[in-house]
């Protein structure tokens, strides 16, 4: 396919969410006195995948879920109590300095550049985390622009989310760009509801019904895909 616009989703993309998101989780929990274990993050995973799947359904507001997701989690894991406001502060502050990348992931950025593509990151998520990783990560210098959801007021796959990147996109052309992500909910749902093409990006093998461009397990398998 011939794209000059990438436009790419930055957790389980590029960025290692999960072990950003298990390390900052075991920190919170350790300055709350509680004690860390797989099972104890896989729990919260669960809570919080579901609290962010419920925001993208428009049940919640983006301040409700990031609150609610640690309610929960104490409910369900913990016999000590603390405030799930208090956790989430510290959480949000300890992730935000956590910009771990996949190693595929600045190599591919390069690339693409050296190609004469422009590349914009477009992501859910906080503007403090959001940012604060990026800067961790040394990717920035490789984006065009960066698209948060938490400043663009709409979440993916809201075509409203991507009706505001478009218009801020210089001389944008549906036919030119492509959507690159993890999610099929979010990333190839927003896709399909702006109709551009896409490319999952399906590091965990897993099956959607939704009509994709095509499916690679790793970003260094798009080489070939993009001319």
């Amino acid at each position: 396919m011939t794209k000059d616009i990438i436009l790419v989703d930055a957790d389980d993309t590029l960025f290692d969410f999960h072990r950003s998101e298990k390390e900052a989780l075991f920190r919170t929990l350790r300055r709350f006195a509680m004690t860390p274990s797989d099972e104890k993050f896989e729990a919260y995973k669960n809570i919080n995948d579901l609290n962010w799947k419920a925001l993208e359904r428009g049940e919640f507001t983006k301040s409700e879920i990031v609150v609610r997701r640690f309610a929960m989690y104490l409910d369900r894991c913990e016999t000590k109590r603390a405030d799930p406001l208090e956790m989430h502060l510290f959480y949000h502050d300890e992730l935000s300095k956590l910009g771990y990348v996949y190693p595929s992931a600045e190599p591919f950025l390069k690339e693409m550049k050296r190609r004469g593509k422009r590349i914009y990151l477009i992501t859910n998520g906080l503007i403090k985390v959001q940012n604060g990783r990026l800067d961790d990560s040394g990717l920035r210098k490789y984006l065009d622009d960066v698209f948060i959801s938490d400043a663009v007021g709409y979440e993916k796959p809201d075509k409203r989310y991507f009706d505001y990147v478009v218009s801020h996109i210089q001389g944008f052309s549906a036919e030119k760009a492509v959507v690159i992500g993890d999610s099929p909910s979010s990333d190839m749902q927003g896709a399909i509801n702006a109709g551009i093409d896409r490319i999952w990006v399906n590091r965990k093998g897993l099956a959607t019904d939704l009509p994709i461009n095509a499916q690679v397990n790793d970003l260094d398998e798009i080489y070939d895909l993009i001319d």
